[in-house]
């Protein structure tokens, strides 16, 4: 059978009504596949299928290194807010919940967020936290037992922007 025919329904998978069996999560990556402006149609498929959340992968990257933070207000050239609304507001329409795949611990050396918080960063290291990923710009490491206090603060308040948007919530990706 193939994939485009395939049926995660909960019909399909033989649950009860009410009954929650295992979590089914349609990974988005952020480029591939047309970038922000064909999420929507992502998104219906993902429902079609039967899928009850979205979870795009990190998506703050300009370099596609995924993980590696470059500028939180940016995607793919629009506004990250813009793009993350109108994920949130297709999920809505589709009854799917809408996740991210949060990357707090790394970023790019040459990125917006490593020079707004120089101090809340380890030296850049020339691998990242996956080794099968080579990275086309200096990778840094949070440090986040010296962290500054606005780095944290810039975190929690991504965290209630997104939540504002209607992100339902994250997966942490390698925080220490």
């Amino acid at each position: 059978m193939a994939i485009a025919e395939a049926d995660f329904s909960d019909r399909a998978l033989g649950e009860a009504d009410g009954a929650q069996g295992a979590p089914r999560i349609y990974y988005l990556h952020p480029t591939i596949g047309g970038g922000p402006e064909a999420w929507p149609t992502h998104v219906a498929r993902a429902a079609q299928l039967g899928f009850r959340h979205i979870l795009l992968a990190w998506p703050f990257s300009a370099t596609a290194d995924l993980f590696l933070t470059d500028d939180l207000d940016i995607i793919a050239g629009r506004p990250a807010k813009e793009a993350l609304a109108a994920l949130a507001a297709a999920c809505r329409d589709h009854d799917l919940a809408f996740w991210i795949d949060l990357a707090p611990a790394q970023a790019s050396g040459h990125g917006a967020l490593a020079q707004a918080q120089p101090e809340s960063w380890l030296r850049p290291e020339t691998r990242g936290i996956d080794p099968r990923i080579l990275h086309r710009t200096p990778v840094l490491q949070a440090d986040f037992a010296r962290a500054s206090r606005a780095l944290v603060a810039l975190w929690q308040g991504q965290l209630e922007l997104w939540q504002g948007i209607g992100v339902s919530g994250v997966r942490c990706h390698a925080a220490e």
